[in-house]
C-alpha cells in the first residue's frame, strides 16, 4: 500500500512543479503583466516539503535547465501585447540610434524656432503701425498746407472788406482796398504795421492797392485826414509845407517788381510845395525808411548834411514821363526813392519810376473823369 500512496503524491508534486515553472516563464516573458495574487498562508507552504530526495533532485535540475539565465527567449516574443508612448519612444531611439540629448536638443531647436517667428511677427505688426502712422501724419500734413494757404487768404480777403459808410478819398483809381482802424493799433508801430501790410498783401501784377486809416467806430467812424497822417509818422516837415497840405492823402502798393510803396497827397501852392520838398530832403530817407523799407546798404549817405546826426542821402536831379524828379540811387545806379511833384497840387513819394509812372497815368485819367 505505501508505493501507492508514493505514486499519488509524486503525481501531485509534478503538477505544482509544473505549474511554478508556467508562472516563473510567464512572469519573465510579460513583465508589465499585473503580478499573480499574494499567496495564502496556507498556499505559500512549498510542496517541496513532501517530495523525496528524488524528486527533489529532479525539479532542481529541471529548475536549474529553464532558468532565465539558461534560456534565451526570442526578442518578438518580449514585445508587450498593448503599444504606448513609452513603447513607441523606446523603439523609436533603438531604430535611430537617438539619445535623450538629441531629443531635448531638437525641442530647444524647435522652440527657438517659435520665438523667433513670434519676433518677426511682432517687428512686422510694429512696420505696419509704423507705416500708418505716418501714412495719417503724412495726410494731414497735406491737409493743413491745403487749409492754411485757404484760411490766410480768406482771412485777408475779410481784411481788405470796406465799411461802406466810410469813403477812403482815394486820389487815384485803386483795384483793390484796405481799412485800417488805428483805435486797435500800437501807434509807435504804425509804419511796421503798414510796411507789414503791404508786403502781405496778394496784388495782381500791375494793380494798386490802397490802405487807408481811419479812426472811431460805429456810426463816427472817419478817415484820418492828411495832417493827421504825417503827425502819426513824426516826420520833420518843414512848416513851409505843412501850411499848403491839403485834404487828400492816398498811401498803398504798387505791384511791379514787388510790392512797390507809394504816398500821395495834395498840396495848395506848386512853389511852396517845390521849396518845402526841397528842404525836406535832409530828413525824407530817414522819416520814410521804415515805412517804405529803404535800406542803406549801397547808398551814398550825405553826412555833412545832417542836422540832427540822422542819415541824409544825396538826392539826384532826373526826367521821368516829362515829370522833374528828385531821386537816390545806389552803387549801382539803379533808383531806390524817388519824388516828384507831378502836377501843381499833387506830389508823389515812391521807391520806383515804374510806379511813378503808374501814378502819373491814373492821375491825369482821374482829372478827366472829373472835369
Amino acid at each position: 500500500m505505501e508505493p501507492e500512496e508514493t505514486n499519488l503524491n509524486q503525481e501531485d508534486v509534478n503538477k505544482e512543479l509544473r505549474k511554478s515553472i508556467s508562472d516563473e516563464l510567464s512572469s519573465y516573458m510579460n513583465p508589465h503583466s499585473t503580478p499573480n495574487p499574494t499567496p495564502t498562508t496556507e498556499q505559500k507552504k512549498s510542496p517541496y516539503e513532501i517530495i523525496p530526495d528524488g524528486v527533489s533532485a529532479q525539479k532542481s535540475n529541471l529548475q536549474n535547465s529553464l532558468s532565465p539565465a539558461s534560456v534565451s527567449a526570442p526578442s518578438s516574443l518580449v514585445k508587450p501585447i498593448i503599444r504606448t508612448y513609452k513603447s513607441d519612444m523606446e523603439e523609436s531611439i533603438q531604430a535611430n540610434h537617438t539619445s535623450s540629448i538629441n531629443i531635448a536638443l531638437a525641442e530647444n531647436k524647435k522652440m527657438a524656432e517659435r520665438i523667433r517667428l513670434a519676433d518677426v511677427e511682432k517687428k512686422g505688426e510694429k512696420r505696419n503701425y509704423t507705416i500708418l502712422i505716418t501714412s495719417v501724419l503724412l495726410v494731414l500734413g497735406g491737409v493743413l498746407a491745403i487749409a492754411i494757404p485757404y484760411f490766410l487768404v480768406n482771412n485777408q480777403s475779410k481784411v481788405e472788406e470796406i465799411t461802406e459808410n466810410v469813403a477812403s478819398g482815394a486820389i487815384i483809381t485803386a483795384d483793390t482796398e484796405e481799412k485800417i482802424n488805428i483805435g486797435s493799433l500800437v501807434l509807435s508801430r504804425l509804419p511796421f504795421t503798414l510796411a507789414e501790410r503791404v508786403e502781405q498783401s496778394n496784388i495782381k501784377l500791375g494793380a494798386v492797392k490802397n490802405i487807408f486809416l481811419t479812426d472811431g467806430a460805429g456810426s463816427i467812424e472817419t478817415t484820418i485826414n492828411t495832417q493827421k497822417f504825417f503827425s502819426l509818422f513824426n516826420t520833420n516837415m518843414p512848416p513851409e509845407l505843412v501850411r499848403t497840405l491839403k485834404d487828400g492823402y492816398m498811401f498803398g502798393a504798387h505791384n511791379y517788381n514787388g510790392n512797390q510803396r507809394f504816398l500821395i497827397f495834395r498840396v495848395g501852392s506848386y512853389e511852396n510845395a517845390f521849396a518845402g520838398m526841397l528842404k525836406w530832403e535832409v530828413d525824407l530817407w530817414n522819416d520814410f525808411k521804415t515805412l517804405f523799407s529803404l535800406s542803406s546798404v549801397g547808398i551814398n549817405l550825405n553826412q555833412t548834411g545832417t542836422i540832427r546826426g540822422i542819415e541824409t542821402v544825396s538826392f539826384q536831379d532826373a526826367v521821368y514821363a516829362n515829370k522833374d524828379t528828385r531821386v537816390v540811387k545806389d552803387s549801382s545806379g539803379s533808383v531806390v526813392f524817388l519824388y516828384s511833384i507831378i502836377d501843381k497840387n499833387t506830389v508823389v513819394i515812391t521807391t520806383s519810376t515804374d510806379t511813378l509812372k503808374e501814378m502819373i497815368n491814373r492821375n491825369q485819367k482821374a482829372r478827366t473823369v472829373l472835369q
